[in-house]
């Protein structure tokens, strides 16, 4: 089969069974497989695409689901080509073999035949989980299959995370993560809706409501705005509002110029947001160079066949307003990478007298994610790292606090949805272990 090409303004495509059974003959079946060990999760690769190869999707979609709680989630928004697939060994010999289609062929097409678990849920044990994103999701799935039923405590009106109001529609369609959500409610968890830390509760009144363990899932909510002058105004947001809003409908008016500051991947969908709302032009600006973009590589592709303008080696420097006030452009000025001084990266320097400004009807700010000050005095008894996220044990997920575990974006630098899913399995395991007494 010719390697299908998705389409950057929509989702992964749909393998039909025939090309699903022709991909899945192209696999090796490799043991001690590459794939598999580029997987966070640990997904048997090879296992999940033999059963393809027997047309049989129902055990290959239960064979995935033993490992990854969100299968067809993932399938669409996967870095695979830095992960499994690109651990593929036919990739040295042709190409490799199309592992998210064919994950998101078994989840798909897998759960049309299969018949969905019983709860298992009979112990006395009372676990806490803060947040319904991937990790909190993850978390109650793997203490359910060990027979712990959790409560879920989700500040917004439904549970998802990042999945719901971060992730552009366009990439991941709502009916998906819906129906894998639902599955894991079912099985897994009671879950509490608009009950938010720090606000609706704290730590300790978890614990005094008799709750044995918790785990910390309520990844980075908050942007980190610039400090340019000019900022306080119309027409710049933050990246994170930008996306919720875009996903709801009821994102500000697109005019005819939107810059993006900011390299990662939230900047990419920000700036593919924008440009599939209607903008003439759309400029992602970067003080680095393209290959130090934190943005996967399959995201700055996606960017570049948008027709979004990557403005590389350039550094914003204040917000250029008229006299009523209104956002007209952003001033700007050229770097270059200093001379490399030992192992870090070189770091990027102002080209003097290589000023100019940059039109824009409306600035998208993303500049990196934190927690809001509330939720970082809520914390205060717990052990942060110095780039602000939670500390925990790398094996456990334990937190410096007896008890309390954490997961996902809060405690995690590898940003990815199947990281956090890894996190929430391992969190799980671990508490299993702490409620036993071990």
């Amino acid at each position: 089969m010719s390697e299908p090409l998705d389409d950057v303004a929509h989702p992964r495509r749909l393998l039909t069974d025939a090309q699903a059974l022709a991909e899945a003959q192209r696999c090796q079946g490799c043991v001690d497989a590459a794939c598999t060990r580029g997987c966070p999760l640990d997904v048997d690769v090879g296992a999940f695409i033999r059963r393809i190869r027997t047309a049989n999707p129902a055990t290959a979609f239960r064979s995935l689901r033993s490992r990854n709680p969100l299968p067809e989630t993932t399938a669409l928004i996967c870095p695979v080509e830095e992960l499994c697939q690109g651990s593929c060994t036919s990739g040295q010999l042709d190409r490799p073999v199309n592992i998210h289609l064919l994950q998101r062929y078994a989840a798909h097409r897998g759960r049309q035949f299969d018949q969905p678990p019983s709860p298992n849920t009979g112990t006395a044990h009372r676990v806490a989980i803060v947040g319904a994103g991937p990790a909190g999701l993850a978390c109650a799935a793997g203490l359910a299959e060990q027979g712990i039923a959790a409560e879920i405590f989700e500040a917004h009106d439904k549970p998802g995370g990042a999945l719901v109001r971060w992730i552009p529609p366009h990439r991941l369609p709502r009916d998906v993560v819906t129906r894998e959500i639902d599955d894991i409610l079912h099985l897994a968890a009671k879950l509490h809706v608009g009950e938010a830390l720090a606000r609706d509760f704290s730590l300790d009144e978890l614990f005094e409501r008799h709750f044995k363990a918790v785990f910390l899932a309520m990844g980075l909510p908050a942007g980190m705005p610039s400090r340019l002058a000019g900022r306080h105004g119309p027409q710049i947001v933050e990246a994170l509002d930008y996306l919720q809003q875009h996903a709801a409908g009821s994102a500000p008016a697109i005019g005819a110029t939107t810059v993006v500051i900011g390299g990662g991947s939230t900047a990419v969908d920000a700036a593919a947001c924008a440009k599939l709302a209607g903008a003439r032009d759309v400029y992602l600006i970067y003080r680095r160079s393209f290959e130090q973009m934190p943005a996967w590589p399959h995201d700055r592709r996606r960017a570049i066949d948008l027709g979004i303008h990557l403005l590389i080696l350039v550094r914003p420097i204040e917000y250029v307003r008229n006299d009523d006030g209104a956002l007209v452009g952003v001033r700007c000025v050229r770097t270059q990478l200093a001379e490399p001084q030992g192992p870090e990266r070189r770091e990027p320097i102002d080209v003097p007298g290589s000023q100019f400004a940059l039109r824009a009807d409306l600035v998208i700010e993303a500049l990196g994610q934190q927690l809001d000050a509330p939720l970082r005095s809520s914390l205060g008894d717990l052990r942060f790292n110095r780039d602000g996220t939670v500390w925990t044990h790398p094996e456990t997920g334990a937190t410096s606090r007896p008890g309390v575990f954490a997961g996902g974006d809060l405690a995690n630098t590898d940003r990815t949805v199947v990281h956090a899913l890894a996190n929430g399995l391992r969190a799980a395991d671990a508490m299993v272990i702490y409620l036993s007494g071990k």
